[in-house]
């Protein structure tokens, strides 16, 4: 089994390349573009928005929305990101530390783990902002979709970290209240008041 990116995108490429050529200062500001640094493939980047379904097939409500690139050679593991735009490809920022450091220790686990595997799986990044989580999603055109969690405080990962739901990874959501905690609570009554009896002094 091997861990591929889609194929390369020199238009992504061009466009980080003018990007930092534009900012020649700014390896002072970020480790990753310090020392003699390499791009990685560009990573098909996914993002499921809005209120995150509960039931039924998750995946079928993410979409593309770029790419992400990893730099290393420099001080630190960064990751590039791209956007498309209606002008073309836009060279948004650079992430550092935990999610590109974790991402490269996935994949190199993943292709350990998986490669017994008679396929090729598709790397890809998923990135779910109303549960702030982000894992590597290895996708499978014929068998099984697998999950690496990213924003994790674990220093390595485990074979049991790869995971083949993505539901198992998100964190717990909102359990059902249970018929006693449905009932509604009523407010106790308040006490009558005192009235004095007529003709009492």
């Amino acid at each position: 089994m091997t861990v591929v990116a889609i194929k390369d995108n020199a238009e992504v490429r061009k466009a980080v390349h003018a990007a930092l050529a534009q900012r020649p200062t700014w390896d002072q500001f970020m480790s990753s573009l310090r020392g003699d640094i390499r791009l990685g493939a560009p990573i098909a980047h996914y993002r499921i928005k809005g209120k995150v379904q509960l039931y039924g097939n998750l995946l079928e409500t993410a979409r593309r929305t770029g790419w992400r690139l990893p730099v290393v050679g420099g001080e630190t593991v960064g990751l590039i990101h791209v956007a498309k735009t209606r002008s073309g490809w836009k060279f948004e920022g650079i992430t550092e530390g935990r999610v590109p450091e974790r991402l490269i220790v996935a994949v190199r686990k993943a292709e350990e783990v998986l490669a017994h595997l008679p396929e090729k799986l598709e790397l890809r990044l998923l990135d779910i902002p109303a549960l702030r989580f982000e894992a590597v999603w290895l996708h499978s055109r014929n068998g099984t979709d697998r999950f690496i969690a990213l924003l994790t405080d674990a220093e390595s990962i485990s074979e049991d970290d790869i995971c083949s739901s993505i539901r198992k990874l998100l964190p717990l959501a909102p359990r059902r209240r249970s018929r006693k905690s449905q009932t509604p609570r009523r407010r106790p009554s308040p006490p009558p008041s005192r009235r004095r009896a007529r003709g009492s002094s």
